[in-house]
């Protein structure tokens, strides 16, 4: 079936675990380059259905918004990670410029 849907809110209720385990101690973080390898092999971000998936068995919203929020998660800690180790730099290039070490 092939159609629209307006509305004004939806609210979708939580159903199993939500994505703020990616915040805990114990969640792995893949690597980027472990991303960027999945990315070159399979052309779609790890655990987000390919497109060919989404045209062959559609998509839960609910699931696809906790997907996305997972992602956007783990991108602020790959964020929090780069401003940590610019600054480290930063702090060596001052170092450098000045004669210390």
């Amino acid at each position: 079936m092939n159609g629209s849907v307006i509305a004004t809110s939806v609210t979708v209720r939580l159903y199993g675990s939500w994505a703020d385990y990616v915040f805990k101690p114990t969640y792995k973080l893949p690597s980027l380059t472990e991303v960027k390898a999945y990315i070159d092999q399979y052309k779609h971000l790890p655990e987000i259905p390919s497109e060919q998936e989404i045209a062959k068995n559609g998509q839960n919203l609910g699931e696809m918004n906790k997907l996305l929020l997972k992602k956007v998660e783990a991108l602020t800690l790959y964020l929090i990670e780069n401003k940590k180790q610019i600054d480290e730099l930063k702090t060596q290039v001052s170092l450098l410029k000045t004669g210390k070490k």
